[in-house]
């Protein structure tokens, strides 16, 4: 275990020179950046998700009826009834938003939860002069259908994988990530496609039996007193603890950098903190918390099963996927 967190953190250090190189490649094509005009749409695009996706955290029907279109809200009430809200509030607290193509009235977004690996592809009519988007074509798919891969009978988060589980939803969301971009550029005409005509009964039966196993491992760990007051304090801690309240806790010299960098966090962050997915590992239990609004923050407390063993943390942003896997890869290329 130790080694593989040495690993990691050399991964994580690869991570940070690649966003400097990237951060310094920007620097030198700034003269290339869109004017503001030009992104204008993108920023509206993004403005109506974001309103959409904060109402659908607690009504997905009424944030559908609200943002979608007439004829778009008859079939979102046809399709969707095949997931329970429970679900669909589950899908949209651990969801990211991601902006494609778009033009002056028009555009493509989407929302993509790595925990359960499925994507709801939007395309929006954008009002040239301010005010509500609207919905008007939406599509859900289990993330392996939108990649074109061939979908797997368990979701990746509920099976125990040999990867550390932020290392299998990097891989995944950088997967869908890189599909999306080239599936939906920037300057494309915006259009959900063939997407739009997808059969999707039976991609949201699979959707649904796979996201309902999620949320019978929360439920397991809700049941049991013990792991149900871990889960609480440990909730608190992310939220409101100071050093010291971390330090009595997590008291390897490796949690130092996972801690400073919650401390660093707004408060208004750190408030957000909720928990997110629970896994029942052979020597450990892993409690993950995301906060709500800011998913590509995900944090891991492990409680080792053994009482006399001092839980570990670890915190990530999503965000730094596309590197960290690429650097992995690089390290398994070269063999080491």
């Amino acid at each position: 275990m130790f080694k593989y967190l040495q690993l990691f953190k050399k991964l994580l250090a690869v991570a940070w020179l690649s966003c400097l190189c990237a951060m310094a490649q920007t620097a030198q094509t700034a003269a290339d950046v869109p004017s503001a005009a030009a992104l204008r749409p993108a920023l509206r695009a993004m403005g109506t998700v974001t309103k959409f996706h904060r109402m659908a955290i607690g009504e997905p029907e009424m944030a559908a009826e609200t943002f979608c279109d007439n004829r778009c809200f008859r079939r979102w009430k046809q399709r969707m009834e095949l997931l329970a809200k429970p679900l669909l509030v589950d899908f949209f607290v651990g969801a990211m938003e991601i902006t494609g193509s778009y033009d002056r009235t028009s555009a493509v977004s989407a929302l993509y939860n790595p925990f359960w690996d499925t994507i709801l592809l939007l395309e929006l009519n954008l009002p040239e002069t301010g005010g509500k988007g609207a919905i008007t074509k939406f599509a859900m798919l289990a993330g392996e259908t939108f990649r074109g891969e061939t979908p797997a009978k368990y979701p990746i988060k509920t099976v125990v994988t040999k990867n550390s589980l932020f290392l299998e939803l990097a891989i995944v969301f950088s997967k869908t990530a890189e599909h999306f971009d080239k599936t939906f550029p920037q300057k494309a005409t915006p259009s959900l496609g063939e997407f739009s005509l997808s059969n999707m009964d039976d991609e949201l039966k699979l959707i649904a039996s796979r996201a309902a196993m999620r949320l019978i491992f929360i439920g397991r760990m809700l049941k049991n007193k013990e792991q149900a007051k871990i889960m609480k304090s440990m909730q608190i801690i992310l939220q409101h603890g100071d050093r010291d309240d971390f330090r009595q806790l997590f008291t390897s010299p490796r949690d130092d950098d996972h801690i400073r960098t919650i401390m660093a966090l707004p408060d208004d962050v750190r408030e957000q903190f909720v928990i997110y997915s629970y896994y029942e590992l052979k020597d450990v239990a892993v409690f993950a918390y995301i906060p709500l609004f800011m998913p590509r923050l995900i944090a891991f407390v492990k409680v080792p099963k053994e009482q006399s063993a001092s839980p570990s943390l670890e915190i990530y942003d999503l965000n730094d996927s596309a590197a960290i896997v690429e650097a992995v890869n690089k390290m398994k290329g070269d063999g080491k």
